[in-house]
This record gives C-alpha cells, sequence and structure tokens, in this order.
C-alpha cells in the first residue's frame, strides 16, 4: 500500500476517490492489509460468469458459433469467432501503475497484451473492463500500447468505464458497451485529492506537524498534508492538473477521431453517460455483448489478414534509405578515404550510422501506420495529420544526415587537396608518375560523387513520401 504515495494526479471518478480516501485512512489507523495482488487466474470466474449468463439470452443474443478454450502459449483464455483465437483480458477495479489496488497493475495488463501478440495462436484481444480509472502515472504508457498493438484490441465495457478507462479504450479497435448491464461511460477529467490535516491540528485532533526546509530548498515539497495550500500553490496545481486533461481530451480525441460529437453538453467537464448516450455521441461503437466485442474483433482480425499483402509496385521506402545509407563509404577508394579519415570524423561517420538505425525502426512504424490505414478505407483526417507529422519529423532527421554528409564530403576534398599535393611534391617527368597521379585523383573524387548520388537518392525518397501522403488524403 505504501506505493499509493506516490500517486496525486488521478484520473479517475470522484465518488471512488472520495471512497478510497476514507478506506485508506481506516486501514492507516488499524493496520488492514487491504492489497492483494492479482492474477489472470483469479478473474477466470468473472469471465465464465460472463459467458454462462450468455445462454439466458433471449434468441438471436447468444452467438453459438464462438467455443472457448485457453492458450497455452499466452497463458490466457481465449474465445474463437470465425476462425480467428480471441484473447480474454479482465481489466477490474481501480487503475494504478503496479498492482496497488487490488489489481494487476497498468504494468501487469500490459504484459498480458504483449503475450497475447507474441503468441502465434492468438490473432486480437479483447479488454472486458469495469474500472472507475486511476493515476495518471502509468495511464499514458498503457495507452500508447493498446494503439500500436499489431493485433486487433477491443473493448467490453461491463458497469464502469471512466477516466483513466476511456483514456485505454479510446486507442482500441473498437468499444462495446454492456446493453443487458446498467453501464455508465465518460468522467473525462484530472482531479487532485489531498488530505489536509491543518485544521485538525489546530483543533488539537492531531500531532502538530511542522516542516523544515533548507535555506536552498525554499519550493520543496509546498503540497502537503500538514500546511494549507495557498492561492499561488493552488494555481501551480490547477495549471498542472490543466495540462494533463489537455493532454486526456486530445488523445481520446485522436483516438476516437470523427466517431466522437466533441461539442457533446459535458463530455470534456467529467459527466458519465449511459451506454445508449454514449453510442450516440461517439464514445463507443457499438451497445451489445462480450460476444458482440469477440465477433467484432475476429473479423477485424480476419480484414487485416487480408490487407498484409502489400499492392504490387509499392515501395519499402525504410529498406530505401537503409541500403542508401548503409552503401556511404562503399567500394575501395570509399574505404581507403574512411580510414584515412580523423578519429573525430570516424566518431561522426558512427553516430550518423546510429541515427540511420534509429530511422529505420521509426519508419517501420510509420510503414505499419500507413498500410493500416490503407486497409481501413476510411482515413480520418486526424490519421493523416498524424502521419504527416511523423514524416516530417523523419524528413527533418534526413536532412540533418544530409548536412553531416556535407561535412564529411568537405574532409574528403581536403583528403583529396593533401594527395595532390603530396603527389605534386614528388613529381617527375616519368608517365607512369603521371599514370599515378591521374590514378589517385580518380580515386579521391569517388567519395564525393558517391555523397552527390546519395543526397540525390534521398531528394527521391521525399519525394516519394510525400505522394504517399497526398494518395492517403
Amino acid at each position: 500500500m505504501t506505493a499509493l504515495f506516490q500517486y496525486s494526479e488521478w484520473a479517475i471518478s470522484e465518488g471512488f476517490l472520495n471512497k478510497y480516501y476514507s478506506v485508506y485512512l481506516d486501514a492507516l489507523q488499524h493496520g488492514h492489509n487491504l492489497i492483494s495482488k492479482k492474477s489472470i487466474e483469479d478473474y477466470q470466474p468473472m469471465i465464465e460468469a460472463l459467458l454462462v449468463a450468455s445462454d439466458s439470452f433471449p434468441t438471436g443474443e447468444y452467438l453459438s458459433d464462438i467455443s472457448f478454450g485457453f492458450d497455452q502459449d499466452a497463458k490466457l483464455p481465449i474465445a474463437t469467432a470465425n476462425g480467428k483465437n480471441i484473447a480474454l483480458i479482465p481489466i477490474v477495479g481501480a487503475l494504478t501503475k503496479y498492482s496497488d489496488l487490488c489489481n494487476m497493475g497498468m504494468q501487469g495488463y500490459q504484459s498480458l497484451l504483449a503475450r497475447a501478440n507474441a503468441s502465434p495462436g492468438i490473432d486480437g484481444s479483447v479488454f472486458i473492463m469495469d474500472t472507475p480509472g486511476g493515476t495518471v502515472d502509468g495511464t499514458p504508457e498503457f495507452a500508447l500500447s493498446i494503439k500500436t498493438s499489431r493485433k486487433p484490441v477491443g473493448v467490453f465495457a461491463d458497469g464502469t468505464l471512466a477516466s483513466a478507462g476511456v483514456w485505454l479504450a479510446s486507442q482500441a479497435s473498437i468499444i462495446v458497451g454492456n446493453k443487458n448491464n446498467p453501464t455508465e461511460i465518460g468522467s473525462i477529467g484530472v482531479l487532485m485529492g489531498l488530505p489536509n490535516y491543518s485544521n485538525m491540528q489546530e483543533a488539537g485532533n492531531y500531532p502538530n506537524v511542522t516542516i523544515y526546509r533548507a535555506k536552498q530548498s525554499t519550493e520543496k515539497a509546498l503540497i502537503n498534508q500538514y500546511e494549507a495550500a495557498t492561492p499561488e500553490i493552488e494555481s501551480v496545481i490547477s495549471a498542472s492538473l490543466s495540462a494533463i486533461a489537455d493532454q486526456f481530451i486530445s488523445i481520446v480525441k485522436a483516438g476516437r477521431g470523427d466517431k466522437l460529437d466533441v461539442k457533446a453538453d459535458g463530455l470534456f467537464k467529467g459527466r458519465m453517460f449511459d451506454v445508449y448516450e454514449a453510442k450516440k455521441i461517439g464514445l463507443i461503437d457499438v451497445v451489445g455483448t462480450l460476444q458482440t466485442a469477440i465477433t467484432k474483433v475476429a473479423e477485424l482480425a480476419k480484414a487485416k489478414q487480408k490487407s498484409t499483402v502489400a499492392p504490387q509496385g509499392q515501395v519499402n521506402s525504410n529498406m530505401e534509405i537503409q541500403n542508401i545509407l548503409s552503401n556511404f563509404f562503399s567500394g575501395q577508394a570509399g574505404k581507403k578515404a574512411k580510414a584515412a579519415l580523423t578519429e573525430d570524423e570516424q566518431a561522426t561517420l558512427a553516430a550518423t550510422e546510429t541515427k540511420v538505425a534509429e530511422m529505420e525502426a521509426s519508419y517501420t512504424s510509420v510503414k505499419a501506420e500507413n498500410d493500416q490505414l490503407r486497409a481501413d478505407a476510411a482515413t480520418s483526417s486526424t490519421q493523416v495529420a498524424t502521419l504527416e507529422a511523423t514524416v516530417a519529423s523523419g524528413n527533418t532527421r534526413i536532412a540533418s544526415l544530409e548536412k553531416e554528409k556535407e561535412t564529411l564530403t568537405a574532409a574528403h576534398a581536403d583528403l583529396q587537396k593533401k594527395a595532390d599535393a603530396k603527389l605534386a611534391g614528388h613529381a617527375t617527368t616519368v608517365v607512369t608518375g603521371a599514370s599515378e597521379e591521374a590514378q589517385a585523383n580518380e580515386q579521391a573524387a569517388q567519395p564525393v560523387a558517391h555523397a552527390t548520388q546519395e543526397a540525390a537518392e534521398l531528394a527521391k525518397y521525399q519525394e516519394r513520401m510525400n505522394l504517399k501522403i497526398t494518395n492517403l488524403k
């Protein structure tokens, strides 16, 4: 429980936070151990209960072509629909980065998603979510893992999907709200609960606590439980929470795209909505059952499988860049020139090669996003803007590499001058001497020719990337 002391900003429903503080203080007073770490096995009865309940649904509600089992590689329960195996991962209770509130913690859930993505027998995942939200710490990282999952991720909202839960769910491929159980979705916002014992100290109901600070540490721990917050401190807290709320809202907007009615009353002010209101304003995609979510993700997995074959003529621009830049200083003359570089010049070259590797990884990610957008056949303006920003960043890095190559080219020119001067100092009237000089000049010119050709190839690459952006639009 002591790990909970580190948390301050929460993306959680205020009702839960109020209850949490009373329980938390009671636990501190009486020494209760309320924290017990959960595992995927602890949630198995909940999954089975949801599935058994489906048997009693009216005709047409239960999809009899879904079977259930267990994936031994990932150690996860799975549902099979349309020939696709979908992992079932419950996310229940308040969310913290670690397992601090009777749950697995967001890092634990991330590991389960990673296991599902790594298993060859699993084609997608469904998060069964019943959560009031939780700490901001840990949420952006978990949300990013959902957004970048190489297998489709769906969410089944059952009971409550609030605050940080919406932050996470908005990055999934599809969200289904439970039609057979009262379920609320929303509470998009950020808050901080700060117990303050200053009045209790003044009344004599709590031991006086005095905080002493070093003379150099005048701004140390200004936000604490024992000193009343000044208007200036309240302003700092408000500004910090507002910045996080802006990040929260922008991520939800980007994740839900054009489906979200950003003008819906109370949407970004912390209001909760029932599943039908949430469907109307685009917070969720479908009102249905767990089976609905399983079937939808199976359909997405099947569509993704069909789209993995690249269209004819499509160029793998990542490999082009890698090949162009990895051939830097190639050939016999180039190797001689590289050996003649100073230590500083060789360090610059090593840094360039490292950046090439980083750029390859970056553009692999861009290409994966590009392929997914084409498969969806309906690219939103938000997704295009994100792709444009990523490509622009890549072009900036390419320009930086070109400048470094210009520096190296200049160094080669200096080497050529030195070689010319050395040959001139030993010049003779012998014809063979003139031939050696011509050969040396030709070898010294080759690195410059390489650099010129590579710069032209990079320019062509940039044109192709811009053409891709135009096609996406």
